[in-house]
């Protein structure tokens, strides 16, 4: 007992020499006098002294570890250090600060400034000559504002957990780093940040952003970032981001990112969107939450880049896409998408939109698509497809288009006008208006047409063996009308018609689907058929 009451007076002795001594216990001022305390303040000189209201060091150039630590008046410290250079690790952890002006230090060690607290409305830093931001600098802090136009390197873990809303935190903090160029791994990861602003930053880390943002959603500007890290915005909150000069995307970097309108992205430069190798690894963009994505010279889409992008709203994604030339399997997989533009892309892979759709049904234009993968669109939801010039489509490619859009009483239109054979399963139980493949040459692949419903009619040859039945009762073999050549030129019709002895002169008017009796009123008309 004697030892352990001594233990208690020794402990009390020792926290004497470290707070009664330059602190005023009923103004909360503290004093510090370089010429007898000196310009250094020593490890642990003020840790767990919670009279300080206020201090203003002149002289002071270096901070030992653990000097504040848990230090500070419930209200939060006011302090100025004039000459301060360097704070060093844990300086200040996990203490209560209102104000902080340094405007000589240069270096923030590791920890440094970590779960520094502060009043409700957070704390305000002033550092105008700092350049570089160690790891965990700040990590776990609240802060109000902070003015840093010196800084070029954020370190990793520098900010993570800045203004945490699970401690009530409700702070708005945005933040303008006019040198900055380099953001280290996971420097903002989990931290509350409403907008950045750093027009200088080439290269973001691994995680850099995972988890980070407010509630109303960061804005955010890079115009000369040209190299992110693997899940560098992941699950991040971003209502806007414009980085012109990214040329790449890597695997999960906006994995599960967004906001509740969706995010507004605009990539200039991006060539391409990368695949995921394994299926431990997440997709670029998938269930992130996208209004809009601008990315005019995109080439090439990655597999599962875009997986069950919106999965869970019914934003109006609208993409396009002009240079893009390759996707992989199950880019769009599952993804709500309203429509897409890709007037280059010449191949869809296997399932790449499998699942995919909207609540209106997709409008998809492929001015040059030649190819369509097995489940390229099974189960998907589409309103219109073009694709003219399309020759092959995969087994089960159309499976079960539109089921999912029968509350919308949703039917899809189709004309392939240069397609020449239909493969197994390839329309199975899908729902459509029309169906037009005049070129099919071969017999149609085993259930090709099972359970398939065709609301208006098909357009196709005999030699696909399709007949009508209760779920497709119009079909109109093009065997049976005179001279459908759904892509021919005028040349071809013109020798056609030739042979057949029909025509002499001009090549009479199109139609595609005529009657016979439609043929020979408009044959009539011009004079061409008795």
């Amino acid at each position: 007992m004697k030892s352990f009451y001594l233990l208690l007076t020794t402990l009390s002795i020792a926290y004497a020499n470290k707070c009664s001594t330059n602190v005023d216990s009923t103004t909360g001022v503290l004093t510090w006098n370089p010429s007898t305390d000196g310009t250094t303040i020593p490890p642990n000189a003020f840790e767990d002294c919670n009279t300080i209201k206020i201090a203003v060091f002149n002289g002071v150039t270096s901070i030992g570890n653990n000097a504040f630590k848990n230090a500070g008046d419930a209200g939060g410290m006011n302090l100025t250090f004039n000459a301060l250079e360097t704070i060093s690790q844990y300086a200040f952890y996990d203490t209560k600060i209102k104000s902080f002006t340094a405007p000589s230090v240069t270096t923030i060690e590791p920890g440094a400034i970590e779960m520094m607290t502060s009043v409700a409305s957070g704390i305000d830093f002033t550092f105008d000559a700092l350049t570089s931001i160690q790891a965990e600098g700040f990590r776990g802090a609240k802060i109000k504002s902070l003015v840093a136009p010196l800084v070029t390197t954020i370190g990793d873990n520098a900010f993570v957990g800045v203004n945490d809303p699970f401690d009530g935190t409700t702070i708005q903090l945005d933040l303008n780093f006019p040198a900055l160029t380099t953001i280290e791994h996971s420097a903002f990861k989990m931290a509350n940040i409403k907008s950045l602003v750093a027009p200088l930053v080439t290269t973001i880390g691994v995680s850099a952003f995972k988890n980070a943002g407010h509630a109303d959603g960061m804005d955010l500007n890079f115009p000369v970032l040209t190299s992110i890290g693997v899940s560098a915005f992941e699950l991040a909150k971003i209502k806007s981001l414009v980085a012109p000069s990214l040329i790449t995307i890597p695997v999960a970097a906006f994995y599960g990112a967004g906001h509740v309108d969706g995010m507004d992205l605009t990539f200039d430069a991006l060539d391409e969107i990368s695949s995921v190798q394994n299926s431990i690894v997440k997709g670029a963009f998938e269930r992130a939450t996208i209004k809009s994505l601008v990315a005019p010279l995109l080439t090439k889409i990655g597999s599962k880049a875009l997986l069950e992008v919106n999965f869970i709203t019914t934003i109006q994604l609208d993409l396009n896409f002009p240079a893009l030339t390759s996707i992989d399997e199950q880019a769009f997989k599952e993804a709500t998408i309203k429509s897409l533009v890709a007037p280059s892309l010449i191949t869809i892979p296997v399932a790449a939109f499998q699942g995919a759709g909207h609540v209106d049904g997709m409008d998809l234009t492929f001015d040059a698509l030649d190819d369509i993968g097995n489940n390229a669109f099974d189960l998907a939801t589409i309103k219109s497809l073009v694709a003219p010039l399309l020759t092959r489509i995969g087994s089960r490619s159309f499976e079960n288009v539109n089921q999912d859009g029968t509350q919308n009483n949703l039917l899809l239109d189709l004309n392939f006008p240069v397609l020449t054979h239909i493969p197994e399963n390839a329309f199975q139980g899908a729902r459509l208006n029309t169906l037009i493949v005049p070129s099919i040459s071969s017999a149609s692949g085993t259930d090709a047409f099972k359970y398939t419903k065709v609301a208006n009619y098909v357009v196709i040859s005999k030699a696909s063996g399709l007949q009508t039945n209760n779920d497709i009762q119009t079909i109109h073999y093009v065997d049976d009308v005179l001279l459908y050549l759904g892509f021919a030129t005028q040349q071809q019709l013109k020798t056609e018609y030739h042979g057949r002895g029909l025509l002499t002169e001009d090549v009479p008017l199109y139609l595609p689907i005529a009657t016979k009796q439609q043929l020979k009123t408009e044959y009539q008309s011009r004079g061409t058929c008795t």
